[in-house]
């Protein structure tokens, strides 16, 4: 598909720039402008399983890492291809100092940043930003110190939140627009594939309050934007392909002309077939579990119209999850405790076994049997320690 759009037969580098929290609705056009784009499915809900998604291109339920601590078997491929490459998260996780702390770096084996200015073709480089993340606004905004904080004093204005959704986003877009002109600048580009996605997407009032990322599994939150510049592709091209962000490793793979040691779940956008047809049934899965017997468990299936939530365990569990979670330990909870037509929809978002969202994929009963099994179930993964709660309350993740 991709290489059928362009005279490059393949490339040397490959640049992957994760811009955190981007829903697709919110994909700022002077990113379009510049690119080949389109929408795509999020491996998970939630950074703990979404990375690991992006940058090995396996789902959760291969991958088996389901939270912030984990950490893979080894060093995934696509960072260890070349002696320049690596992991950029210098703008995410501000509040860690020490780089080899930060989860990306953690779970993928990295001890330092890998910059751009410091690389050498050839290379591949992950650049995890922190896009459109909690709290809302730019890197530098300082205006609010907590969290809770922050929504106490914009309870009643949905739309400012939004506002300063759209500014962290912009500013994002930014930083990525300056490394493709780095590129640019320094004859590059096209022999450079260039990705641009988010890990997942973000709720920004919608179904009673919500806010932030993770549960309940829902459209704003599953589709995301996937875009490819460099390698002489045209810009302000849409693709009209769903695709999944487990295509991103084996798509740079091909490009490269390389080959990837261990087994995926994506498919290789550059080779496949213009005429590819057929209705894709791309999988998003959440496994979250943050305190005792508080529990969200679900896979999900999507195509470009809608999609099906199918849930594990029973619905009280559920329900005390979103108590618990929604109502209780997240920032933006005493909005969510205001009395909404929407609260009806909510509970059905927890309670139903299976949720359905516009014009689903059909016949995908195989699709939603999958086992959830934990990184120390699979022998395949080792385990760090938990963050720190203070960790998780400077992302929004607790009170």
């Amino acid at each position: 598909m991709l290489g059928s759009l362009t005279d490059c037969m393949s490339v040397s580098n490959i640049l992957i720039f994760i811009s955190d929290s981007l829903r697709y609705d919110a994909f700022p056009d002077k990113i379009k402008k510049r690119t080949t784009w389109g929408k795509a499915v999020s491996a998970s809900t939630y950074t703990g399983s979404g990375f690991p998604s992006i940058v090995t291109g396996q789902y959760p339920t291969s991958h088996c890492i389901w939270k912030l601590s984990g950490q893979l078997e080894s060093e995934p491929p696509l960072l260890s291809l070349y002696e320049s490459s690596g992991l950029d998260v210098t703008h995410a996780w501000s509040t860690t100092e020490d780089p080899a702390q930060k989860p990306p770096m953690r779970m993928t084996h990295q001890a330092r940043y890998t910059l751009l200015e410091d690389v050498s073709p050839p290379f591949s480089l992950v650049v995890h930003d922190r896009g459109g993340h909690m709290t809302y606004g730019r890197f530098e905004q300082n205006e609010w110190e907590s969290h809770d904080e922050f929504f106490d004093e914009l309870a009643n204005r949905p739309e400012q939140i939004k506002e300063l959704y759209h500014e962290g986003v912009d500013e994002s877009a930014e930083r990525f627009l300056g490394m493709y002109d780095q590129l640019e600048s320094q004859g590059i580009l096209d022999d450079t594939l260039v990705i641009f996605t988010s890990d997942h997407g973000e709720l920004l009032g919608e179904y009673n309050g919500l806010y932030d990322h993770q549960t309940p599994i829902v459209p704003e939150l599953v589709y995301v934007p996937l875009a490819f510049a460099g390698a002489g592709l045209p810009e302000n091209h849409k693709l009209e392909t769903l695709a999944s962000t487990v295509d991103i490793v084996p798509t740079a793979f091909t490009a490269l002309e390389e080959v990837n040691s261990r087994p995926v779940d994506g498919l290789d956008l550059w080779s496949l077939p213009e005429s590819h047809s057929g209705e894709r049934v791309i999988r998003s899965e959440i496994w979250n579990s943050p305190r005792p017997f508080l529990e969200y468990k679900a896979t999900s299936v999507w195509n470009d119209t809608g999609g099906i939530v199918k849930h594990y365990g029973n619905a009280a569990s559920r329900l005390l999850y979103m108590l618990g979670t929604q109502y209780y330990y997240r920032p933006y909870s005493n909005i969510v405790w205001k009395p909404s037509w929407e609260l009806g929809q909510l509970l059905k978002l927890y309670a139903k076994s299976t949720v359905e969202f516009g014009d689903p994929p059909t016949d995908i009963s195989d699709e939603l049997q999958v086992e959830f099994t934990q990184q120390n179930e699979a022998n395949a993964q080792t385990e760090v320690p938990e963050p720190t709660e203070q960790q998780l309350k400077d992302l929004g993740y607790l009170k």
